[in-house]
């Protein structure tokens, strides 16, 4: 007779349907079967699991399914169709998931690097990819071009000085990423200024206090330590004229980055006495390489200005020509750069309306006109800190 509606067993017995990927007609209607097999696509060997058919062949029958050679592979499968299975689809879980490198169901577009496994700053114009044979460089080092080749920076004279750009990224024995500016993820003390050594070719170092140099050394500023990393910010650097004092009074030396006052402390009940040393003038290097003829497009300088400075100059070049460029604090054009013509490099001084306050934007801007046929555009600003 027919069985009662709710009753029990020891054990489901799985059922054998080797002899072909069965499809969802093979299965009973209003019924949950179970099977091994060994042809299911996708699933490359034996498999076994269940099967749900809710009702018959002109509605959806789904199955769950796992690995059943003679390993423990740890992955189960789903699967679903009506007159045929689709393609088994992979379930996740704690085995096989690590949530820190995907997207929650809450993300935002601050998180978006995790579709990747790419830092946005690798999609910046100052990060650069390089093909060196056996480079021998490591993420964070500091390096500079000698001749045709990258090098390892070390501060220790103006010859070995000079870092233009940090490696971002190693690729191989033959091929890194730089960047020149923007964040480099790292450990970085957040808040510490970040110099190149003195010391260690391609290293960087923090400075004690007092400071203590060595006539000939460089002293070159690289970046600030930030949460996730360094944000880089590479000063034109300083040579050290002497490294040492001969007036028998004074004690000690400090010097106030911020404000650039030496102060030098004395005995002999004798005041102390405070150096203002002017901001030497610094220069920032870019390259555009996707200039489009006949539009006009706006490049950031600097997307948040940090200190005041005066933008003193600027120099540039174009494969072809650029008429009725110009350099904008925020949205008014520096006087003296407000319709450059960029062809051949030539320089040109900024004459008014060339000082930035901290927060500002500075913004260099093409127009329509142009001749040749302009696809770059290479410049230095040079400025000097107030």
């Amino acid at each position: 007779g027919k069985a009662a509606s709710v009753h029990s067993h020891a054990l489901i017995s799985i059922t054998d349907n080797r002899g072909g990927d069965r499809q969802p007609a093979y299965y009973f209607n209003y019924a949950l079967s179970t099977f091994f097999n060994e042809a299911i696509s996708g699933m490359g060997g034996w498999a076994s699991g269940i099967t749900v058919k809710g009702w018959h062949e002109a509605y959806n029958t789904w199955q769950l399914l796992g690995g059943s050679n003679t390993n423990s592979p740890g992955e189960w499968y789903f699967r679903e169709g009506i007159a045929s299975f689709g393609a088994v689809k992979r379930i996740w879980h704690s085995g096989n998931f690590d949530p820190a490198t995907k997207l929650g169901i809450n993300a935002t577009a601050a998180d978006s690097d995790k579709l990747d496994g790419k830092h946005a700053s690798e999609f910046s114009a100052s990060c650069y990819l390089v093909n060196q044979t056996t480079h021998g460089f490591s993420v964070g080092d500091a390096i500079k071009m000698s001749g045709s080749t990258w090098v390892k920076v070390i501060a220790d004279s103006i010859a070995n000085a000079g870092v233009s750009a940090l490696v971002f990224s190693v690729t191989d024995a033959n091929n890194f990423k730089y960047i020149t500016s923007g964040l480099l993820t790292g450990a970085y003390t957040a808040g510490a200024d970040y110099y190149s050594s003195t010391i260690s070719a391609g290293a960087l170092m923090t400075l004690s206090t007092p400071e203590v140099w060595t006539a000939g050394q460089v002293r070159q500023y690289i970046g600030t330590g930030v949460a996730g990393g360094l944000l880089i910010d590479i000063d034109a650097g300083d040579e050290i004229a002497t490294s040492a004092f001969n007036d028998i009074y004074v004690t000690g030396m400090s010097f106030n980055n911020a404000n650039r006052v030496l102060t030098l402390t004395r005995s002999a009940s004798m005041p102390d006495l405070s150096i203002a040393i002017p901001f030497p003038e610094e220069e920032m290097g870019y390259e555009f390489r996707d200039i489009t003829k006949g539009v006009a497009q706006t490049y950031v300088l600097d997307m948040k200005v940090s200190w005041p400075y005066t933008i003193k100059s600027i120099v540039c070049e174009s494969d072809g020509t650029l008429t009725g460029v110009s350099v904008k604090i925020n949205t008014t054009a520096v006087t003296g750069l407000s319709s450059l013509s960029v062809g051949t490099k030539a320089e040109t001084s900024a004459t008014a309306a060339n000082v930035t306050v901290a927060g500002d934007v500075v913004t260099i801007n093409t127009a329509t006109s142009y001749s040749g046929t302009p696809t770059i555009m290479r410049l230095k600003i040079k400025y000097q800190r107030l």
